[in-house]
């Protein structure tokens, strides 16, 4: 019998099995990391620069999860808030909690929030910050 057929009942690896193990492992963890496990969500996001939203109008279907995103482009920190509509609010475990559209990002943070809205119409959104909405930080939400 050869030498190797011993190792292997010794629980040693031939030559290059350990990096092919490696190498089969690596792709495992990648393929089970790209699996879809939550439906892709709309999404909508806006950026708060300084003084202004981009877009100033946005539209999101009603009766359907959406992802509102607050992306913070300026040196100050903003939010944004939909204070005349109720939504459904999604929470971190999954749970669905009635509550209004309100984000607040630092300077540099990108923060979402996943809402439902069974209400069509057509609603604004403002800065709550002292000022902001004085010098141009509002716009509309239309659902429908």
């Amino acid at each position: 019998m050869s030498p190797l057929f011993f190792r292997r009942l010794d629980g040693l690896w031939p030559p290059g099995t350990r990096l092919l193990a490696a190498v089969m492992l690596l792709l495992l963890t990648l393929l089970t990391g790209c699996a879809d496990t939550e439906p892709v969500l709309p999404t909508v996001t806006i950026r708060a620069l300084d003084l202004r939203y981009e877009p100033q109008h946005v539209t999101i279907p009603r009766d359907q999860p959406v992802r509102i995103v607050l992306q913070n482009d300026g040196v100050l920190a903003h939010d944004i808030s939909v204070e005349q509509l109720e939504v459904q609010v999604q929470q971190l475990q999954g749970e669905w909690v009635q509550g209004q559209v309100y984000i607040y990002a630092e300077r540099g943070q990108r923060l979402a929030l996943t809402v439902q809205a069974s209400t069509p119409g057509t609603y604004d959104f403002v800065s709550t910050i002292p000022g902001h909405e004085a010098a141009g930080m509002r716009g509309t939400l239309t659902v429908e």
